[in-house]
């Protein structure tokens, strides 16, 4: 069995190539529902060995109009972003329209309320060097 090959990348092509979707900066980075299906595909054909089970699962792997698969995938957005921090070796850090837009996708289900940015009227403390 082949290595899936990397997201945006065509075949032949020696220099790692990202979808304008994540070249952009004015859209946040967005990885292809396929992409996940055939990694995750990829990551059970290894571990379980059940070639039936895994055909069931997420369809056959040729003639993929005999029937669909169970499960569904769908694009993936990024929420949070690792940043550098000086007490650990990075934190995940996110930001109003990122939360916004994940309530958004998620529907009736988010319950939570998103919060706003407000212009700072003081500075952050300075650590000592």
């Amino acid at each position: 069995m082949r290595q899936p090959r990397a997201h945006g990348r065509r075949s032949g092509d020696r220099r790692h190539r990202q979808p304008d979707s994540a070249r952009s900066p004015y859209r946040p980075p967005l990885i292809a529902g396929s992409g996940l299906k055939g990694a995750v595909r990829h990551h059970f054909t290894r571990t379980w060995k059940d070639s039936e089970l895994i055909s069931r699962l997420f369809g056959p792997e040729r003639n993929a109009s005999d029937h669909a698969g169970a499960i569904a995938f769908t694009d993936a957005t990024l929420v949070t972003f690792p940043v550098r921090s000086l007490r650990n070796t990075f934190v995940h850090a996110t930001c109003p329209s990122a939360l916004a837009r994940l309530k958004r996708l998620a529907g009736s289900t988010a319950t939570w309320a998103v919060p706003t940015v407000t212009e700072a009227t003081h500075s952050l403390p300075v650590r000592p060097s």
